[in-house]
């Protein structure tokens, strides 16, 4: 497999755990990314499928 070169700042906002990036850019922003990141109240449950490629891409 090939080495994830891509933003580690937003992969940490993504999971809610700081993984790699920028700490600051993470405290700052401590909501998830994308258009939606801020909607308050909406937690979204991950099905199995979602977890399982969570922990194979980690």
């Amino acid at each position: 497999m090939g080495r994830y070169l891509g933003p580690l700042t937003k992969v940490s906002r993504r999971l809610g755990v700081f993984v790699g990036g920028s700490l600051k850019a993470f405290q700052k922003r401590n909501y998830p990314p994308g258009q939606h990141g801020r909607v308050q109240g909406r937690k979204v449950k991950l099905s199995d499928y979602a977890i399982r490629l969570q922990e194979n891409r980690s």
